[in-house]
């Protein structure tokens, strides 16, 4: 399947303009996040030749600014799209996408979102001592799954370990943002270690992952590391 990278915090030339966030554009027509602003994600589309206007489906992680700052602008330029959102969002969140007239999907368990497409449906973190929800893509390949993540608050491992036991498959190739920003060495560790042993072949850690955890990952995973950056496409 193909990924188009957007938005991200690295870019692979000075062309394209880089942000704290993420987006990721799917098969040409799923959006995935926004990240923190509008002008940043069109700049980057418009280099690569996508016309975010033709998107057809948007699905937005989690309820973090740096994840939905796109979204507002996004959606007076496209008013035909379908947002799959948690359930358990902020109804401030969910009144303003209501607010555009546009079909909001409200997401708590796994649901199709495309031809072998899944949202994970939402899982619980702590986050600065608060609930969050938050869901992930599941690309089912047939014989193997690839997670794409947002930022993994309820942690990359036990994501990994519920879309094995869910769909009965196992996840080879991860992506996105692992947030272990902070994390000490030991954490960081065992969460590469346990990936392996989960038996992820293929790892793409950006965004919110940390300097520390993407050397690591990039240590271990050698050849099979991939970088994650705007202007990228990455058949995955």
């Amino acid at each position: 399947m193909k990924v188009k990278i957007l938005f991200e915090k690295e870019a692979v030339d000075d062309q394209y303009i880089t942000g704290w966030g993420l987006s990721y554009l799917i098969q040409s027509h799923i959006l995935f996040d926004t990240g923190e602003n509008f002008d940043t994600l069109r700049h980057n589309a418009r280099y690569m030749g996508v016309d975010l206007a033709q998107v057809e489906k948007v699905v937005i992680t989690h309820d973090h600014w740096d994840h939905t700052g796109g979204l507002w602008d996004f959606l007076k330029i496209n008013n035909h799209c379908v947002v799959y959102a948690c359930s358990e969002f902020s109804m401030e969140f969910k009144e303003r996408v209501k607010s555009f007239r546009i079909p909001l999907v409200e997401v708590t368990k796994s649901i199709a979102i495309d031809d072998n497409i899944y949202s994970t449906g939402q899982m619980q973190a702590d986050y600065k001592g608060m609930k969050l929800v938050e869901q992930a893509l599941v690309m089912d390949k047939g014989a193997e799954l690839v997670l794409l993540c947002g930022c993994s608050h309820p942690g990359i491992v036990g994501m990994v370990e519920r879309v094995k036991q869910e769909f009965s498959k196992g996840v080879t190739t991860v992506l996105g943002g692992f947030h272990l920003l902070n994390k000490e060495k030991r954490y960081i560790d065992y969460v590469v270690v346990k990936l392996r042993e989960l038996g992820v072949q293929k790892v793409g850690a950006s965004h919110c992952t940390g300097f520390n955890a993407q050397v690591l990952f990039r240590q271990v995973y050698g050849d099979n590391y991939i970088e994650v950056k705007a202007g990228k496409i990455l058949m995955v």
